[in-house]
């Protein structure tokens, strides 16, 4: 049957590779389903019609979904899904829920006159996800070392990502010429994006400032965003890696993991953000961070670029403390 949902996305090309990998698809209007060992999985479109706050339209969302209702793992409590997702690639693990078995959600909004976007970038990721999703968190709970980059075909996994110094550089520059404090070098980028009213950084303020400076965190908290080349992981091996960083202290590790599952769960229903191509975790010292592993073979011209500016939108678009990712 013809997909109608194929003018968004090409549901039929995802569906061919699924085939070619031994799965056998179905197809519907909005998408298609396939079977796993862990359980059952869906590529689908569902149509949105929502205008942005910066007055774009979304005509829908692109959500795979990879759930698994075949396994009873411990893996799958809140706890263990936030510390994780740590080594997320291009999903967030979702622990069980009020039914919902425990899942693997990769999703992002397609935005109105954007093909471009969605089968340069959109379409290879999905279909990336589609194909290891299943298998790579039981993989990384288990750590056997046969799940490694080989099993889920991943070529040139020793050699770095094609991005240089002069590619970070380019990029240091457009974040400073837009107010960010910025570093490059041959190995990545980082930045600090403002998280409280007036924040620039730390830093910033101690070099403007002096011995006179008075460290103030409603003056100095920023998210630390960061694009590396130089990190490998234990299951795909080298690639680029995305990280955001947020400025939030907790009381308690009951309520840093409940703040990472919130997070998870808002991006997987939320159309106004930026593609969930990652996850939420238990970040360095206990803090909270988003992070985006993107294999080798995915790595294209530009994506850096791409990098930054969701995870700047991430950044901007956030309740910004404890108590409102709590309240719900």
């Amino acid at each position: 049957m013809v997909i109608e949902a194929e003018k968004y996305f090409p549901f039929e090309q995802v569906a061919s590779r699924l085939t070619d990998w031994g799965k056998k698809v179905e197809r519907s209007d909005n998408g298609i389903v396939w079977a796993t060992k862990q359980g059952r999985s869906s590529l689908i479109f569902q149509p949105a019609g929502v205008s942005t706050t910066d007055g774009l339209t979304i005509d829908g969302y692109i959500e795979c979904r990879h759930d698994y209702s075949a396994l009873d793992v411990d893996y799958c409590t809140p706890a263990e899904a936030a510390y994780l997702n740590k080594h997320a690639s291009l999903g967030a693990l979702l622990p069980p829920s009020n039914g919902v078995p425990a899942a693997v959600v990769t999703r992002a909004s397609i935005f109105a006159g954007d093909r471009e976007a969605v089968d340069y970038i959109y379409a290879p990721f999905i279909a990336t996800d589609a194909y290891i999703q299943p298998v790579l968190f039981p993989a990384i709970a288990s750590g056997d070392a046969r799940f490694g980059p080989a099993y889920f075909g991943a070529s040139d996994s020793d050699k770095p990502p094609p991005y240089g110094v002069a590619d970070f550089e380019e990029l240091r520059e457009f974040a400073q010429s837009k107010g960010f404090v910025a570093t490059a070098s041959p190995g990545g980028f980082g930045v600090e994006f403002e998280w409280d009213p007036g924040a620039i950084s730390a830093l910033h303020n101690l070099l403007s400032e002096g011995l006179d400076y008075k460290w103030s965190e409603s003056q100095t908290r920023t998210a630390l965003c960061q694009i590396l080349t130089t990190e490998k992981h234990p299951n795909l091996g080298r690639g680029l890696l995305a990280s955001l960083r947020l400025p939030l202290n907790f009381s308690s590790q009951e309520q840093l993991v409940k703040v990472v599952t919130w997070l998870n769960r808002f991006e997987a229903s939320s159309y106004d953000m930026p593609p969930l191509f990652g996850a939420w975790c238990i970040g360095p010292q206990n803090t909270v961070a988003f992070v985006c592993f993107v294999q080798n073979e995915l790595c294209i011209p530009g994506l850096h670029w791409n990098l930054f500016t969701w995870m700047y939108s991430r950044a901007y678009k956030l309740p910004r403390s404890i108590e409102e990712l709590t309240a719900v």
